[in-house]
């Protein structure tokens, strides 16, 4: 695999520090504090990891359409309290399309755009919507065509975020909106379990590199947006779904646990990926608990973490998610 170093996607400094050391290191910039991976798989090889059987099957399951729709309807709400004259839209990482569809039910004329050709066909010869394969930078939409570009949770797995956006900006319309949902690394959950996980152990739950190739706060992703010629008009807190956030979180435990029983570093350890505790738990712990048992008990503390956090978060307005909206305005220092 060929990997690249990076330069901060805002101020361009190669100032940096390394936050936690993985196959790819995140780093945070020392002038901006925009935190991000480096090096990282060159551009070519990122498309590999959103396949279709991979990245896009799982919108497919009927529970999490069910989900995922009622979700999309309160953003189309929120879309609609902003932008109440219908227009055209444009969801970019459309996937197969389940935004789309909301979207038309709501009267917009609604496009997407998505890296996988496989899911792009799949909206569009099962749905009838109007989907391409590729990327926002490289498509030949027509300047000034959208009233609203929307990035749900795709904007931290491109490789050049500032220059989607500045594209995005040349095809909305004068006072267009970008709609923007993405990781917050601020966020109570992720900010806790750094300090307690990241700093002892060099295991954090939060951000998944090099998947994830950058990890917003409000602070930076106002930056960004202002750098791509946008004002930040709406910035709210969400949450990553709990189930997500938790296996991410007893993936970090069960490491550690793997990692004080062999007494190697948290970070040479291969992490669990079977949801089954290594043998070592077992073999080395309590001999009248069970390996199930363990497991169980990780997995319970997990969800009581999350639960709490989320609890706490909700009232703090600190969630380890966000949606931001922003409007199209002049370029920074034009």
């Amino acid at each position: 695999m060929r990997v690249v170093e990076v330069s901060c996607n805002i101020c361009g400094s190669n100032e940096r520090t390394i936050l936690i050391k993985t196959p790819f290191d995140l780093v945070r910039c020392e002038r901006c504090g925009l935190v991000y991976v480096t090096p990282r798989p060159a551009e070519e090889e990122l498309a590999g990891l959103y396949s279709f059987d991979r990245y896009h099957i799982a919108q497919r399951d009927e529970k999490r359409q069910r989900k995922d729709l009622r979700k999309f309807e309160r953003r189309m709400r929120i879309i609609m309290s902003y932008r109440p004259d219908r227009g055209r839209i444009l969801d970019v990482g459309c996937s197969t399309g389940l935004f789309l569809r909301k979207a038309e039910e709501y009267g917009w004329r609604a496009y997407g755009i998505d890296i996988s050709e496989d899911a792009a066909r799949y909206a569009r010869e099962n749905y009838g919507l109007n989907v391409i394969g590729g990327k926002i930078e490289t498509s030949d939409f027509k300047p000034g065509f959208f009233d609203v570009i929307t990035f749900f949770d795709s904007l931290e797995h491109m490789a050049d975020p500032l220059r989607a956006l500045r594209r995005a900006r040349e095809l909305l319309k004068e006072g267009g909106l970008i709609v923007i949902t993405t990781p917050d690394i601020s966020g109570l959950l992720p900010m806790a379990t750094y300090l307690i996980l990241a700093k002892r152990f060099g295991i954090w739950h939060h951000p998944s590199p090099p998947a994830h190739l950058y990890e917003f706060s409000k602070v930076t992703v106002r930056k960004l947006l202002k750098k791509a010629g946008f004002k930040t008009i709406y910035i709210s807190s969400e949450q990553i779904p709990m189930g997500y956030s938790v296996g991410k979180l007893e993936t970090a435990l069960i490491t550690i646990i793997k990692a004080c029983l062999s007494g190697e570093p948290a970070s040479h350890v291969e992490r669990p990926g079977d949801r089954s505790l290594p043998n070592s738990v077992s073999a080395s712990g309590p001999t009248n608990i069970s390996r199930k048992a363990a497991r169980l008990a990780v997995r319970g503390g997990s969800y009581a973490i999350v639960a709490l956090a989320h609890l706490i978060s909700h009232i703090l307005g600190r969630g380890d998610s966000m949606l931001v909206m922003a409007r199209k305005t002049g370029l920074e220092g034009t």
